[in-house]
């Protein structure tokens, strides 16, 4: 069952991305976005793919907390919010609303190709690359807490601490394809029962 965010069908239809959609586009947009940065220096763009990586994680982390959970006494704000997330969290299980819509993410990724190429093709385009590569990940692997069982250790890890931002406390677990910043911040699940029972005493 989903949520309808617009009367409009055309308007709703553009809210949903079906995996089978959301993979072949994006690899398809990732191999000439991998292709600009040939011959590759394996040295200098291998660290710059990791440095784009690692800025993922934190625009991740930072997205989900303060805009994607953003609460506000004007009620246009939270209609915002609400038809950017707020309906995942009505039907968490909606295989076609657990991958962000390429109505967004696309001109997103256009503007970011362009403002990371302020960086040229030694630094820019290879950061970039590492970036889109985060972003890819943690749309999947979000796909997958929901869709999946993941199995393994990592992926019980990955689904269990996505879920306990689900279904047990909204204001934690906010990284996906990272738990890192939750910890750094002290948004972790544990942490915040900690600082809780630490409260009530």
């Amino acid at each position: 069952m989903s949520v309808r965010l617009f009367k409009n069908k055309w308007l709703e239809l553009a809210t949903v991305t079906p995996l089978k959609v959301f993979l072949p586009f994006w690899i398809c947009a990732l191999i000439p976005v991998v292709y600009s940065i040939y011959p590759i220096s394996f040295l200098r763009d291998g660290m710059m793919v990791l440095v784009g990586l690692f800025l993922w994680t934190i625009i991740e982390y930072i997205f989900h907390r303060y805009c994607f959970h953003a609460s506000s006494s004007a009620s246009w704000v939270n209609k915002v919010v609400f038809i950017m997330h707020g309906n995942h969290h009505e039907v968490p299980d909606d295989p076609l609303r657990n991958l962000m819509p390429l109505v967004v993410t696309v001109p997103l990724a256009v503007a970011l190709w362009y403002l990371f190429g302020i960086g040229g093709r030694d630094y820019g385009r290879p950061a970039f690359v590492g970036f889109l590569i985060g972003y890819i990940c943690y749309d999947f692997v979000h796909y997958m807490c929901h869709q999946s069982a993941m199995r393994g250790r990592l992926g019980f890890l990955i689904k269990r601490h996505h879920m306990l931002h689900h279904h047990a406390l909204e204001d934690c677990n906010f990284g996906v394809t990272s738990t890192f910043w939750d910890v750094v911040f002290r948004t972790d699940f544990r942490n915040l029962i900690k600082r809780s029972d630490a409260h009530r005493h």
